[in-house]
């Protein structure tokens, strides 16, 4: 999903989770749209479980992500 789906989603009052490989790029991205930062870099097995894990603790279930490049 690209940045200004991102803010436009959010913008409506939707929980938007913006993943990046840092927590730092993660944090900027988000502030940028108005999203949740969450650190995942999808080429990594451990961070895509910790994102899920994340999610699940944190909203209660699983979400869908998708990838911006």
């Amino acid at each position: 999903m690209g940045r200004e789906v991102c803010r436009q989603l959010a913008e409506r009052g939707y929980t938007v989770l913006l993943g990046a490989h840092t927590t730092d790029s993660a944090k900027a991205a988000a502030a940028a749209v108005g999203a949740v930062p969450l650190r995942l870099d999808v080429t990594d097995e451990e961070s895509i479980a910790d994102a899920a894990r994340w999610v699940e603790r944190e909203y209660g279930h699983p979400l869908p992500c998708n990838e911006i490049h």
